[in-house]
């Protein structure tokens, strides 16, 4: 078979009608246009058929394949006899296409059929992306579950919840008052973990290319492995007052008692401290109020604080701190000195 007679794939020329080719597959149907007026007819006749099968509809319907390729067969050779017509009495005439409309949504049946198209051509509801660009984000999903999103994170979710599962993708950190509903889970998916649940609240850590880290505040939240290779033994179930950390490439999460003093800071403005040396108190308030705090005697930092402050500026803090331990607290600028003893250990 020469260049001029070689059949090409009938489901490729309807990706070129489409627009759904790679630059490769869009040069190599180019050429092979070029090269033969049969094979520019053979292109005519499928987009023929497209344009007489009409506009795609959600839901696919019957169409008599036959009976429009007739209809369409038959303009065409009419349109041919008018134009052999005008060449013999010396017309020039530019050649009649049918290539019109093509940006409009349309079946193509030839080859495989109506109900692939349909299913390539159809488009659900695009999803929502919340993204959390410079201030904290609170908002609703679809279920009536609440979501608060920390700075720079952003969560993905469809329009509708379908299929008995509540998916949501999370790249940052967000926190999750999930609402209760035993036939529906609700399922949160990172890079590296899956965390679902059935309705209860949770926070969860997932910056890229770090942990993910799942604190729980109530009810019973499962954490596993993307990718599992050991089935049910790589999850792991948490209940409030425990965390699990999976560490990128683990294959098993890591169960640890919830204990840090400032896990829900960025939510509330909380700080839990329980037994906490004041060492890491100032810590704290230094990464979460930019201010420096200096001991007079290295035996200050060995005292133990349990306490809770909720949206308390770091003077209430301090001034706390300093009456519960006989200290006395002098500030320069964003500076503080504690005086006094301290405790010994």
């Amino acid at each position: 078979m020469n260049q001029n007679e070689r059949d090409i794939d009938e489901q490729l020329l309807l990706q070129y009608l489409l627009g759904d080719v790679s630059p490769d597959d869009r040069a190599y149907v180019d050429e092979w246009l070029r090269i033969s007026e049969t094979h520019r007819k053979q292109l005519d006749r499928l987009e023929a058929v497209w344009l007489e099968t009409g506009k795609l509809t959600p839901s696919p319907v019957a169409v008599d394949v036959d009976a429009a390729w007739n209809r369409v067969s038959g303009r065409m050779e009419i349109e041919d006899e008018k134009q052999h017509e005008q060449k013999q009495r010396g017309a020039v005439i530019p050649m009649v296409t049918l290539r019109w409309m093509i940006g409009v949504a349309a079946v193509l049946i030839l080859g495989f059929g109506f109900w692939w198209l349909a299913r390539k051509l159809s488009t659900e509801p695009p999803p929502t992306t919340l993204t959390a660009t410079g201030e904290i984000l609170k908002d609703t999903l679809p279920d009536g579950s609440a979501i608060v999103l920390n700075i720079g994170s952003v969560l993905v979710y469809p329009e509708k919840f379908t299929d008995g599962l509540r998916k949501v993708d999370l790249s940052g950190e967000g926190f999750f008052e999930v609402k209760s509903d035993p036939d529906k889970p609700f399922e949160v998916n990172t890079d590296i973990a899956r965390i679902r649940v059935i309705g209860t609240s949770f926070n969860v850590k997932a910056y890229p290319g770090g942990n993910v880290e799942v604190s729980v505040s109530s009810g019973t939240v499962n954490l596993s492995p993307i990718k599992e290779t050991g089935g049910d033994i790589s999850t792991v179930s948490l209940h409030p007052g425990m965390k699990g950390v999976l560490a990128r490439h683990a294959l098993v999460p890591v169960v640890l008692p919830d204990t840090t003093s400032d896990r829900l800071f960025w939510l509330h403005h909380t700080l839990e401290f329980r037994q906490t040396p004041l060492r890491e108190v100032f810590e704290l308030l230094h990464l979460h109020y930019r201010i420096t705090v200096t001991p007079e005697s290295p035996e200050i930092l060995s005292c133990r604080l349990t306490a809770t402050f909720s949206n308390e500026s770091p003077e209430t803090i301090l001034r706390i701190i300093a009456g519960s331990f006989d200290l006395i607290v002098e500030k320069n600028k964003q500076t503080y000195l504690l005086k006094g003893k301290g405790c010994h250990e």
